[in-house]
């Protein structure tokens, strides 16, 4: 349950909030792009239909570990976003925004099609409905 909490806290505060919507609409980003950027999330969802039997032969808890931790690290980057717009310039900025925003969906969708899985190894089947229904 904790970790939903604060999943939801990350969420709600960086790529899902309306605070980075704020901070593409300061970086003078069209809509369109805008648009582009948040249509990477769901869109990488689709990555889960070839990867849930490496999860699986991976282990899935490992998967879901590693991913969910390296997006935090993903996410992180946008922090050296000025610097790199600054060196490069805006163009190389833009790049680096994409890239960092692809690389957080790759992450996560690897994470979710791992955690998924493993929560019906956690959690028995006779109180998994109770359990989901307290997060929400």
């Amino acid at each position: 349950m904790a970790q939903q909490a604060f999943n939801s806290i990350f969420a709600s505060l960086t790529v899902f909030g309306s605070v980075f919507l704020l901070f593409l609409h300061e970086l003078r980003l069209p809509t369109a792009q805008i648009g582009m950027l948040l249509s990477l999330l769901p869109f990488c969802g689709l990555l889960a239909l070839g990867f849930a039997p490496v999860a699986t032969r991976l282990g899935r808890r490992r998967v879901f570990l590693v991913c969910w931790t390296a997006r935090k690290f993903a996410i992180a980057g946008l922090v050296l976003l000025p610097w790199v717009t600054g060196r490069v310039g805006r163009t190389g900025g833009l790049l680096y925004l994409v890239a960092l925003v692809a690389l957080f969906a790759v992450l996560r969708s690897l994470a979710e099609t791992a955690w998924y899985p493993w929560t019906q190894e956690m959690i028995p089947a006779r109180v998994r409905g109770r359990f989901s229904a307290h997060l929400t």
